[in-house]
């Protein structure tokens, strides 16, 4: 077989095989914020995570795994200086992001762009001019597969609630239902009114209300003196009080989700408040009762 297919091969091989571990391992479901991240279980997280900067596909793609197959063919003597210290960069950064960044796909993904060009620079000191438009169309076509398959079976689960855009019209029977959760607090809740938001940053674009800004999976709250935590140190009753008393607030708004973060938050919610409006997107407008 030609050394091209080969590559080829072992890419494709590669790829599906960690695309089947990471997609048919059981989900974890008592961490819920490891779940979210797609982090759970022992293979999730050495794949999507510890070693996510070679094997996320749903990320990276195809490309870091491309590179290591390459490598495994280039003579290292002859390689400019430039490819090798690209090489050692990505090991350094890559070994950083493993300890103290792997969590989040953002950071990870900040390598994408230097393994896509020593991608390049490999496959030139390996194939020549016509092996190489058949590596990078080939590569193309793979890499269009995983990304179809990521859009099936992960993307469009988690967010086609979000797809669909046709109101839906309140009757007696749903009167809780709204389209859309900010143009009802514009249109009906009073400028005077306060609200605690659960990590919705974009209330603040839609909206011109008051609201503190509140993260339940850390219990933390944003003001002008720093960060405090809501929850800790206090029982339920005390809670509440302080967030009558202290932050004068009346609503909550949250997203389904972002409650599962915190138990206890979201027990707060449905023994003191109740749910106002909700939206086709997942998110949940809480009145103080």
């Amino acid at each position: 077989m030609n050394r091209l297919y080969k590559y080829l091969l072992c890419v494709f091989i590669l790829s599906v095989s960690i695309g089947s571990l990471v997609y048919f391992f059981p989900h974890n479901m008592s961490d819920y914020d490891a779940y979210n991240r797609n982090l759970d279980g022992t293979v999730r997280h050495l794949l999507n995570g510890r070693l996510g900067y070679f094997f996320n596909l749903k990320y990276i793609g195809i490309s870091a795994i491309a590179c290591l197959i390459l490598l495994t063919q280039i003579n290292f003597k002859t390689i400019s200086r430039s490819t090798l210290f690209s090489l050692v960069l990505i090991l350094l950064v890559g070994v950083f992001l493993s300890f103290y960044a792997y969590i989040n796909y953002r950071y990870i993904s900040t390598l994408l762009p230097l393994m896509i060009g020593l991608m390049i620079t490999l496959s030139s000191n390996l194939l020549n001019n016509k092996e190489q438009k058949t590596w990078f169309n080939s590569l193309l076509l793979i890499q269009i597969i995983i990304f179809a398959l990521v859009i099936s079976f992960s993307f469009y689960p988690k967010y086609k609630s979000r797809l669909v855009n046709t109101a839906v019209i309140s009757s007696p029977k749903n009167l809780v239902q709204c389209p859309n959760i900010y143009h009802f607090i514009n249109d009906s809740i009073g400028r005077e009114c306060k609200f605690l938001i659960n990590n919705l940053p974009e209330f603040y674009v839609h909206t011109k209300h008051y609201g503190v800004f509140y993260w339940s999976g850390d219990d933390e709250y944003f003001n002008n003196k720093g960060t405090f935590n809501l929850l800790k140190n206090k029982s339920n009753e005390q809670v509440m009080r302080y967030i009558k008393d202290s932050l004068n607030l009346k609503f909550v708004l949250t997203n389904q989700q972002l409650t599962p973060y915190s138990n206890r938050f979201n027990l707060i919610l449905k023994d003191y408040f109740k749910l106002r409006k909700k939206d086709q997107l997942g998110n949940e407008l809480y009145e103080l009762l």
